[in-house]
């Protein structure tokens, strides 16, 4: 199984053990797993739907961890810090829990590892609310959630197999990261919008990516259940969208 851009993997043994066929051979094959092709159909739309859900969800629970976070630092300033530190910490160790228990089948503690990375994340969007002006938040909110559904409709109508893309996207995130490290140490400002251009195209090219892989994981792992799929697509699309708006916002949006 191709990697995600994120680095995300399903767990080899499994894939082999379980698929071992493309997609025609999916729906040629099905007989013993999906009664025809109506039902794998119905399954990639069913993971999809899981998929934006549990992304939505982790978005109103990084939302309000968010909101903690501002009543924590007005009562104890001095927590800010360590929160910040333990929150990343917990963010990095969730996604490898998460990925963890999506490989296991583990559905219970996919989403218990899932709901904590959403809270550690919610220091991200802390940021987002003490640098950038309430208005000017939900209005780039709005527009990237129009440019996320729009993207996500493009990758639903692109019948093409889109899992070379996945090295270039790849080499895409450390290009980012890269430029963003130079920016650091030479914070020109035409940089800084090269950044952000190249940053929104990049995001936009891996949420047509996820979608297609959800879509792929759904036919080509059937013994893979629909909230397994649905986490890893979810987090997949989480990390997407939020990538997405940092980058708009910057782009953008109108600060304090």
């Amino acid at each position: 199984m191709e990697n995600n851009p994120y680095g995300f993997r399903l767990d080899e043994n499994q894939s082999q053990s379980n698929t071992g066929y493309n997609l025609n051979g999916a729906m040629y094959n099905a007989g013993n797993v999906f009664a025809n092709a109506e039902d794998l159909t119905a399954r990639r739309k069913k993971c999809l739907t899981m998929s934006m859900a549990i992304m939505c969800v982790g978005l109103v629970i990084s939302t309000i961890s968010a909101f903690a976070g501002m009543i924590v630092m007005v009562l104890v300033p001095g927590l800010f810090l360590p929160i910040l530190i333990g929150s990343l910490i917990l963010e990095i160790s969730m996604v490898f829990a998460t990925n963890h228990c999506i490989n296991k089948n583990n559905v219970g503690g996919g989403i218990a590892c899932y709901t904590f990375f959403a809270i550690a994340n919610g220091t991200t969007f802390l940021s987002i609310f003490l640098t950038y002006a309430p208005s000017s938040i939900l209005s780039m909110f709005l527009v990237t959630t129009i440019i996320f559904g729009g993207t996500t409709l493009v990758a639903l109508v692109i019948p093409k197999d889109l899992s070379r893309w996945s090295t270039s996207l790849v080499m895409g995130l450390f290009a980012l990261l890269a430029l963003s490290l130079l920016y650091f140490l030479f914070p020109l400002p035409a940089l800084d919008l090269f950044i952000c251009i190249f940053g929104i195209v990049l995001f936009i090219g891996i949420t047509v990516y996820d979608v297609k892989k959800i879509q792929v994981l759904a036919t080509e792992n059937p013994y893979m259940s629909v909230w397994s799929v649905g986490l890893f697509g979810g987090m997949n699309l989480y990390l997407d969208f939020v990538n997405l708006l940092l980058k708009i916002l910057r782009l953008f949006g109108r600060r304090k």
